[in-house]
């Protein structure tokens, strides 16, 4: 893939880190749409993206956060897909994510996979640029 004034270079890596706040969220939603959009995302699809990192920050740090920590986020476009790494390191008492959290997730990308290592969960996904078949 080559690099146009359009699409933006492949391979371009962006992190963001944010308070784990919900008050914060609307700056990874507004990341990565800037993003898909710069790399070809059609409109629904900048949508569905702004929806899946939403999902994927709320099962980072579960239902009703009470504690200090931050999220991040690290965004990389390469070979027509954004890949999106989410992480968070959390100080207090998290309560388990909703169940729908997982399924809203995995309808909206093409692959996903949570894990958690102590008090650093981790939430990966992954959305393929749609090719016009015409």
């Amino acid at each position: 893939m080559t690099s146009s004034p359009e699409t933006g270079p492949p391979g371009e890596a962006i992190r963001l880190t944010i308070p784990a706040r919900a008050d914060y969220l609307r700056l990874a939603r507004i990341t990565i749409a800037g993003i898909a959009n710069v790399h070809g995302f059609d409109v629904e699809s900048v949508d569905e993206l702004r929806m899946a990192v939403d999902e994927a920050c709320h099962l980072l740090v579960g239902s009703h956060w009470h504690g200090a920590g931050t999220i991040a986020l690290d965004f990389l476009f390469a070979d027509d897909a954004l890949a999106v790494d989410c992480r968070a390191t959390l100080a207090g008492h998290r309560e388990p994510p909703p169940a729908y959290s997982e399924q809203i997730l995995a309808s909206l990308s093409d692959e996903y996979q949570c894990s958690e290592n102590g008090s650093t969960p981790h939430v990966r996904f992954v959305r393929r640029l749609a090719v016009d078949r015409e």
